[in-house]
């Protein structure tokens, strides 16, 4: 099977137009799809970060505290001390 090319001719046809590409042309629904979507752009709504609330996690071990501290770090805002006082 060969590719289709605008310079491609049947050799019964030389010298004639280049054939059309194979298949149903799609031009008319393109220029639809262009006349009915709009070219401004809608407002963009920009929303104030929210704060986190924070949490404290306090504990001897270190490898315990962090892991807790981690866990907690994607919903709030951690802060982490070895012992209370």
């Amino acid at each position: 099977m060969r590719a289709w090319t605008g310079e491609f001719t049947n050799c019964k046809q030389r010298g004639a137009a280049p054939a059309s590409p194979p298949g149903p042309s799609f031009s008319h629904v393109a220029e639809k799809i262009s006349a009915a979507v709009p070219s401004a752009k809608p407002p963009v709504r920009v929303i104030a970060p929210v704060e986190k609330t924070s949490v404290l996690v306090v504990d001897d071990e270190y490898g315990s505290r962090e892991s807790i501290a981690f866990s907690l770090a994607t919903e709030f805002a951690v802060d982490t001390a070895e012992r209370a006082k």
